[in-house]
């Protein structure tokens, strides 16, 4: 683990797991775009998205799996691309979403009470 006791994404496992969502919040009752153009600056965007880690990224996380290695923990497969309001209802509703279950398609749908697939 890192100093702050977290397994973080690198920037390119953020950044790809950005472009497989197209830049599109993965949860399908959602699909908000998380870029946009920055007000300021014609030839800036503004980055609204979250790399979600499916299983926590720190022991004090949600759905936190201490099976897991810490580079699983890092790796592309354990994580989906949100949009913020997504990315925080499932870390701050623990005790109902216990899981969340991703499709190839990088979709994701959660459940209650499921175990990881």
């Amino acid at each position: 683990m890192s100093r702050n006791n977290r397994d973080d994404f690198s920037a390119a496992t953020v950044r790809d797991l950005a472009r497989r969502a197209s830049y599109i919040c993965s949860n399908p009752e959602c699909h908000n775009l998380t870029i946009g153009p920055a007000s300021n600056d014609l030839e800036k965007i503004v980055f609204l998205g979250k790399a979600a880690h499916i299983t926590a990224a720190s022991p004090l996380g949600a759905r936190y799996d201490p099976s897991l290695t810490p580079g699983e923990r890092r790796d592309i497969k354990n994580g989906i691309f949100l949009c913020p309001g997504c990315a925080d209802k499932i870390d701050k509703n623990k005790d109902k979403i216990t899981q969340l279950t991703c499709y190839i398609n990088g979709s994701v749908t959660m459940k209650s009470g499921s175990q990881r697939t």
